[in-house]
């Protein structure tokens, strides 16, 4: 399976060598076609902390292929002595579109699929665009539990007043 993972809790001085060996700690065979660690760029040019409760706040985007449950288990694992998170992004059976120089291994005698495996990926177009749909997912939501507790409000505000108005009474009785 070719997997879109969000690695989390990543120093911003982390190596992308030190990322592919934690990653083949899954399963031996197990493939990186790409890593994004533009996530680890951020925390490196950033005046902010980048520590949050003590553990680092740096991500990467990576694809990989092997087996989903094996590289789910790696969540949690230690990398340089911090527990990393591993969250899955999409599960696809097949490889993705590559951009390909076909002059990038031209002494290879490896079939033109495992070419095309090491070509740069059109992967991270399509990991933004899932970020950004993620992102107007979560928009959304956020609008419509906005939106719910000001009906529910405006609703209780009738019942609230005559709750005030109650203990106003109570207040004059006496």
């Amino acid at each position: 399976m070719i997997i879109s993972i969000k690695i989390t809790g990543l120093y911003p001085d982390t190596r992308m060598e030190e990322i592919i060996q934690f990653l083949k700690q899954a399963e031996d065979d197990l493939q990186v076609f790409s890593i994004d660690i533009s996530g680890l760029e951020l925390g490196k040019n950033s005046s902010t902390d980048y520590m949050v409760n003590d553990f680092p706040k740096g991500f990467c985007l990576a694809t990989v292929q092997g087996a989903q449950a094996a590289v789910s288990k790696l969540s949690g694992h230690m990398l340089r002595g911090v527990p990393v998170e591993i969250t899955i992004l999409s599960i696809t059976s097949h490889l993705p579109e590559y951009e390909h120089d076909p002059n990038s291994f031209p002494h290879s005698k490896e079939p033109n699929s495992m070419k095309q495996a090491f070509g740069r990926l059109k992967e991270n177009d399509r990991l933004h665009a899932d970020a950004e749909k993620i992102k107007a997912f979560f928009n959304k939501t956020n609008q419509a539990s906005c939106k719910f507790f000001k009906d529910m409000s405006h609703k209780m505000k009738p019942a609230m007043e005559k709750v005030g108005d109650a203990f106003k009474n109570i207040g004059k009785r006496k």
